[in-house]
């Protein structure tokens, strides 16, 4: 299931300041009687609660509740964001949950401070093969050969 709904570029992403991932279980484990309790996994998607929080102009503030109450419907509908991960900035499928009120607070006369919580869909995480391939490499070598590779080809005359 996609989306078509996308965050207003007039809006800013969530501050750093109170972000938070919450993975929600996507395992059931039944007790018996003798032996030890049966786990298992009821599906391959899943859901995750991210709080976040955004700093809000006063013209953001009107643009942020016109497009909570009136495009996806007080967070009945999904939408597309680019949020922070484990695997760095990436676009989510987001919805507003519902029963955790978005809370608006005055900064100053001008400026709000927006918090809610938001359910994504099937969030990017390393596969099982990712996991694998990488458990025996020097990370912070890796990361290193990356961002030197990087910085080559963006800063040299290859594009």
């Amino acid at each position: 299931m996609t989306t078509s709904i996308n965050w207003p570029a007039a809006l800013p992403l969530p501050s750093i300041a109170g972000y938070q991932i919450k993975p929600v279980s996507n395992a059931d484990r039944t007790e018996v009687e003798t032996g030890p309790a049966r786990q298992r996994r009821r599906s391959i998607s899943t859901r995750d609660m991210i709080t976040v929080q955004f700093g809000l102009t006063l013209w953001e503030q009107a643009v942020f509740e016109g497009f909570h109450r009136n495009v996806v419907f007080e967070g009945v509908r999904w939408f597309n964001i680019t949020l922070l991960g484990g695997t760095g900035l990436l676009s989510y499928e987001a919805r507003f949950v519902i029963g955790q009120d978005i809370t608006y607070t005055p900064r100053t006369a001008e400026s709000w401070l927006a918090q809610a919580t938001l359910e994504v869909r099937d969030r990017p995480i390393m596969s099982a093969d990712d996991v694998e391939a990488l458990a025996g490499e020097d990370l912070a070598a890796l990361q290193a050969a990356l961002a030197s590779f990087h910085t080559l080809m963006t800063t040299g005359t290859y594009w």
